[in-house]
């Protein structure tokens, strides 16, 4: 279900506002990746400007940003590449709408294989500190919580158990593409009405509001859940001395 950025977003990161310096870098490389991607190039034409983009705007400094195995991009936890994958990243080319999801249908092999990907983090590597999923042609970003596939995938018995069957060799199919079809494309059919995602296409963001949503929703903030959030239950200083001043002007 397509939810509007500012229903996703933190509510203290719709208050944060970038510096002039970190929303100018995000501008150049937004502008850079626009001006990059070419709609009848390959996948793996494009995709390196996608990465690219990521580690100019946000992820150079402090994250590794690059391609894991069969997964055509990921934002590791730190600049290690043994460090915990935190985003999958699933590009496809602007030209293939055959294999990339709208806004209607999310049952694409572009969401196929980030449910097999997703499963193979979760299983296989033990990785429980995914944070986002993306599917992206350059253009068009469809940006998904990962607490939405563990809701609808890992959660279910039933499904983790066609998967591991599958993956083990114990099935009469053992072709990736036989997951696509024959296992992930009907469970993705029954909940695809039920996962939240947020949907950003580039070609649109006309206003710098616009580009400011964009920026908001890719920061490591938002992305990487890395906003730090206040503790009910830690003392507030300046409410505290002001009180203590009350309580001592009027003793």
């Amino acid at each position: 279900m397509l939810k509007p950025i500012q229903d996703i977003l933190n509510k203290q990161l719709l208050r944060n506002k970038p510096t002039y310096e970190q929303f100018s870098i995000f501008l150049e490389a937004l502008l850079n990746l626009q001006n990059s991607i070419l709609p009848n190039e390959s996948e793996e034409h494009n995709k390196n400007y996608i990465l690219e983009f990521l580690r100019n705007a946000f992820y150079g400094q402090s994250n590794l940003v690059n391609t894991a195995g069969s997964i055509d991009g990921a934002i590791y936890q730190t600049k290690d590449a043994t460090s915990p994958i935190e985003v999958i990243i699933e590009a496809k080319a602007p030209n293939n709408q055959s294999e990339f999801p709208s806004l209607s249908n999310l049952n694409c092999k572009a969401m196929q294989e980030l449910v097999l990907y997703f499963m193979r983090e979760r299983f296989q590597n033990k990785n429980i500190t995914l944070k986002h999923l993306i599917m992206t042609n350059g253009y068009e970003w469809f940006i998904i919580d990962a607490t939405e596939f563990e809701k609808h995938f890992a959660s279910d018995k039933n499904f983790v158990r066609n998967y591991d069957d599958w993956d083990n060799h114990k099935t009469i199919f053992s072709k990736t593409i036989n997951f696509y079809n024959e296992i992930a494309k009907p469970k993705i059919d029954l909940v695809k009405q039920n996962i939240n995602f947020a949907y950003i296409d580039i070609r649109t963001l006309k206003k710098e509001s616009d580009k400011l949503k964009f920026f908001r929703i890719l920061q490591p903030a938002h992305l990487l859940k890395q906003i730090k959030y206040a503790d009910s239950n830690k003392l507030n200083t300046a409410f505290y001395n002001e009180l203590l001043h009350i309580l001592l002007f009027y003793e």
